[in-house]
């Protein structure tokens, strides 16, 4: 609708039907504000969730990790109490490295 028609339509409405008018359009924008504002707030709460997932997750992974590193700082230590001391010579060309970890018992 042109101004001009619009500002006619509201000049026949008067005082009291353009305070309606008013009172209409601010409801109707408050009712769109309102879906607005639940619909944001529903997408808040499921997120909130999602994440509460994620942090149980991540919690479970940082425990694996951790029984994981300590366990291999233990087996580390048990090789290292297992293994004598050997000295790393530096390599030659066309000479192979010997393995330096002995399955054998220490001798005695």
């Amino acid at each position: 609708m042109p101004e001009t028609e619009l500002l006619s339509a509201l000049a026949n409405l008067g005082a009291a039907g353009l305070i309606g008018w008013m009172w209409l359009t601010e409801r109707r924008a408050a009712a769109v504000r309102d879906a607005q504002i639940s619909a944001a707030h529903d997408r808040i709460r499921a997120d909130e969730q999602r994440l509460g997932v994620l942090l149980s997750a991540l919690d479970s992974n940082t425990r694996a990790l951790t029984t994981l590193e300590a366990g291999h700082a233990r087996l580390i230590h048990a090789i290292e109490r297992l293994t004598p001391f050997q000295p790393q010579t530096p390599h030659h060309a066309g000479h192979q490295p010997q393995p330096s970890l002995s399955l054998s018992a220490p001798a005695a």
